[in-house]
C-alpha cells in the first residue's frame, strides 16, 4: 500500500486539470458539431450545452421551478395539438441547429407537421416555435433576451416565447421581415396567447406556479 507521501508524488500537480479527457477536446472557438456531438457518451447531460460559434456554452442546471413550467407548457401544447395533427413538440434537451456551427437548446421546441423531414435523430434543423424560461442569472437573462433572440430571429423560427418567472411575465414574439415583434407581454391573471398557433393559450398565473393541467 502506498504511503501518504508516494501518494503526494503520484497527484496532478496543483492547477491541473481535475478531468483529464479536458486534454483531448479543442479550445473554445475552435469547436465543431462533431466535436459537440462527441460529448454525449461522455457526460450525462451533454444536453445542458449550447455550440455557439466554435465555443460551448453551459446552461444551468434546471431549478424545481424551471422544470414545472416547462411540463406545464409542454402539456399545454400537447393537450391543444391533440387530435389535430399539427407537428411535434419536444422539451427537455431537443437540439436545434440554427446556423453553421451554431447548436441552440430551447427548453421546448415544435415543428409544424410541414416540417417534420428537418427532424433529424440527433437535432432539428430549426423550429417554428422555441419557448425559453429564463433562470436567475444575468448572463442566463441576457441570453435569452438578447443573443437567442437574435439568433432565432437569423435562422427563421416564426414565433419565440421567453417565459420569465422573476419578472412574471410571459412575452410572444413573432418573426417579421427578419426581425421580432412583440404580438404581446401578458402578465400574471392573463392569457399568453399564440400568433402562430391560432388559439393556443396559456394562463400565465397557472404557469408560472407549473400547476397541472
Amino acid at each position: 500500500m502506498p504511503t501518504t507521501a508516494q501518494r503526494s508524488h503520484n497527484r496532478p500537480q496543483r492547477g491541473a486539470p481535475a478531468w483529464e479527457l479536458v486534454k483531448h477536446f479543442p479550445a473554445q472557438g475552435e469547436w465543431d458539431e462533431l466535436d459537440y456531438l462527441s460529448l454525449d457518451p461522455l457526460l450525462e447531460d451533454a444536453r445542458s450545452i449550447e455550440l455557439v460559434d466554435g465555443r460551448l456554452e453551459f446552461l444551468p442546471m434546471p431549478t424545481k421551478t424551471h422544470e414545472l413550467i416547462v411540463a406545464f407548457i409542454y402539456e399545454a401544447l400537447r393537450a391543444f395539438m391533440r387530435g389535430k395533427n399539427l407537428g411535434e413538440v419536444f422539451f427537455s434537451g431537443r437540439r436545434v441547429k440554427l446556423g453553421i456551427q451554431k447548436i441552440r437548446v430551447p427548453d421546448i421546441v415544435f415543428l409544424l407537421k410541414e416540417h417534420r423531414n428537418r427532424s433529424e435523430e440527433d437535432f432539428s434543423l430549426g423550429a417554428d416555435l422555441a419557448i425559453e424560461v429564463v433562470s436567475r442569472g444575468r448572463e442566463d437573462h441576457e441570453r435569452d433576451y438578447v443573443r437567442k433572440r437574435r439568433d432565432y430571429a437569423k435562422a427563421g423560427i416564426a414565433e419565440y416565447w421567453i417565459v420569465d418567472p422573476q419578472q412574471e411575465q410571459i412575452t410572444v414574439l413573432n418573426l417579421q421581415g427578419g426581425k421580432y415583434s412583440v404580438h404581446g407581454k401578458f402578465k400574471k391573471g392573463q392569457r399568453a396567447a399564440s400568433f402562430l398557433l391560432l388559439g393556443f393559450e396559456v394562463d400565465v398565473t397557472e404557469a408560472l406556479a407549473g400547476l397541472k393541467q
